[in-house]
């Protein structure tokens, strides 16, 4: 039975070779309308391309778009072109999905309001949640800016917990940063995860520069007093990341990806993507 319509965004995410994007998509029992065939075909940039693009969609059942459906995506355009922005192609695809009774599988960076950037040491978090709070204009949340007390002093597990669940009370935030006791409780609360899966080679080099760079004063997202230092055990940490941290991240992840827009960045390419889909918004 049809229960799913994966939206242009989703599916050009596929088209672009995001393996965990397919595979989700590819384990539900979904349908795509002429609207969303339609965008698909002009975001190819060839011929072949276009073939491609074309053999992959037979795949999905194709919903017409009835006269039901044009009645509702009028309502949709009278009640939110302008108080949301609400397109044409949007609201047809909308439309369709409230029609068939279906769940609409997008991922629509005007939605994102609560986000999680995740990933080891090194990966990038902090640039990458600047980067998107500039782009956004979303609050953004340090975590080992709060965590930390002068001189690397920890906050006892309560006070933690209490300070996390305070943060996500606000309407919207970008939070970036790991800490595991808490993650579940965050990711409970997120709309997005966007976990940088940056190779730990490349997140190794990043802490030692920054301890290089900041070395005796504290980081811009680091907590006042916790000043940049060698550690070896710190490095061997980051280094032994994806053995030690990212399965148990990975099993939390699978458990929420159906409730959750959860994106994967594995390279600065992936990440120059995001930036340029979240430009197209």
């Amino acid at each position: 039975m049809i229960a799913y319509l994966p939206d242009t965004n989703v599916l050009s995410r596929i088209f672009k070779g995001d393996l965990d994007v397919t595979k989700f998509v590819e384990s539900l029992e979904s349908a795509i309308d002429a609207t969303i065939y339609i965008e698909c075909l002009q975001g190819s940039k060839s011929n072949y391309e276009k073939r491609v693009i074309e053999k992959y969609l037979t795949r999905f059942p194709l919903l017409q778009i009835t006269p039901e459906c044009s009645t509702k995506a009028i309502e949709l355009i009278r009640n939110y072109s302008n108080s949301y922005g609400l397109m044409q192609p949007d609201a047809l695809i909308a439309a369709t999905a409230l029609e068939n009774d279906l769940t609409l599988l997008t991922y629509n960076v005007d939605d994102l309001e609560k986000v999680l950037v995740i990933g080891s040491s090194g990966a990038g978090k902090s640039t990458f949640s600047k980067r998107l709070g500039e782009a956004t204009k979303l609050k953004i949340i340090h975590l080992d800016k709060l965590h930390w007390k002068p001189n690397w002093v920890e906050p006892s597990k309560d006070e933690w917990k209490e300070t996390v669940e305070n943060i996500l009370k606000e309407d919207a935030w970008i939070i970036d940063g790991n800490y595991s006791g808490t993650l579940e409780m965050r990711l409970n609360a997120c709309d997005t995860v966007i976990f940088l899966d940056t190779p730990r080679t490349i997140c190794v080099w990043r802490v030692l520069k920054r301890v290089t760079i900041c070395r005796k004063r504290s980081r811009p997202d680091m907590a006042a007093g916790c000043n940049e230092q060698f550690d070896w055990e710190f490095i061997k940490l980051t280094w032994n990341y994806p053995k030690r941290s990212k399965p148990k991240v990975e099993a939390l992840l699978k458990k929420y990806n159906q409730t959750k827009n959860v994106l994967r960045l594995r390279s600065s390419k992936d990440i120059e993507n995001f930036f340029t889909d979240l430009s197209k918004n």
